[in-house]
């Protein structure tokens, strides 16, 4: 959805226990107004140059009372490597596709246009 960014509030963080370590950490938080509703997400490189103003295209979700911006998905190795490995497919067929035959007898015209 298209959201535009009336408010933002980059005042709050939150502290939890990381699964992988067990260690608390701080996170900062991002509120953002849409002049009818806030949303909340972490802030992170996706959303760091946000300004009150903006419009920005999001996808959001409610959880119980309060309504999250969900992060855009990660690329990941995987699927780079997909995409470089459909991009050679492309070229392989491309290679592979039969070439369209000469027209004619194959030989040059005979007329002076042609300088040998």
């Amino acid at each position: 959805m298209q959201m535009k960014l009336e408010k933002l509030d980059r005042s709050r963080t939150v502290t939890f226990n990381d699964k992988k370590t067990g260690q608390p950490k701080t996170l900062p938080k991002l509120g953002a107004y849409d002049g009818s509703q806030w949303y909340g997400c972490f802030q992170a490189d996706w959303n760091k140059d946000w300004n009150e103003g903006d419009t920005v295209e999001v996808e959001v979700e409610q959880r119980g009372n309060f309504w999250n911006i969900i992060p855009p998905r990660k690329a990941t190795p995987e699927t780079g490597m997909l995409k470089e490995i459909l991009e050679n497919q492309k070229i392989i067929i491309n290679l592979l596709k039969p070439q369209e035959a000469p027209t004619g007898n194959g030989r040059p015209p005979d007329d002076d246009s042609v300088p040998f």
